[in-house]
């Protein structure tokens, strides 16, 4: 199985690919690194890290892809997580590969980010991994940025889950739904 994590910055991607690597022995990758690799080792390569979100996924998308045809045809289980991730690019699968997909996006509610954006988003961004490039970006851009994915997961009918109150209350209904997804 091929778990996804996708969504906005700052929702808790890596914390729950974390949990779920050591719930279920499922090796992760963080798609922030093989990002940072392509445009380290290819500096040319048409993107920048600082790109925005849907430019970056779009772009990334024929390697990521390749990544998870990889995986299903070699029978591995991993979890890929990072906001490069794009509903609306899962449409490329051929039904036998999503068969073998499961995908979870993560977002603040808008009351939550309103409430909640520079006490606990932005304060703790780098609660597992060091993240600095995010301070020039606005409230009302990741509020846009927000709306955008949950129409496209909407569209998809691809699973989501909404920080709406408590952090942990969120990441645990996200967490448990891919176990049961697993049978774990």
């Amino acid at each position: 199985m091929v778990i996804l994590i996708g969504g906005i910055g700052c929702t808790g991607k890596t914390w729950l690919a974390n949990h779920l690597m050591k719930q279920t022995n499922i090796p992760y990758f963080p798609l922030d690194h093989l990002m940072m690799g392509i445009y380290r080792g290819i500096p040319n390569c048409g993107f920048t890290p600082m790109a925005e979100q849907f430019v970056l996924g779009e772009k990334m998308w024929p390697v990521i892809k390749g990544i998870i045809m990889t995986n299903i045809e070699n029978e591995h289980n991993i979890i890929l997580e990072g906001f490069q991730l794009l509903p609306h690019l899962l449409r490329d699968f051929p039904s036998e590969y999503l068969d073998h997909i499961l995908p979870i996006f993560l977002l603040h509610s808008e009351p939550y980010l309103k409430e909640n954006f520079g006490q606990k988003i932005i304060k703790y961004r780098n609660a597992i991994e060091s993240r600095e490039d995010i301070d020039d970006v606005s409230h009302n851009n990741w509020i846009a940025a927000t709306r955008r994915l949950k129409a496209q997961c909407i569209a998809k009918q691809i699973t989501f889950f909404e920080i709406k109150d408590d952090f942990a209350t969120s990441m645990k209904a996200a967490a448990d739904f891919v176990l049961a997804n697993l049978g774990v």
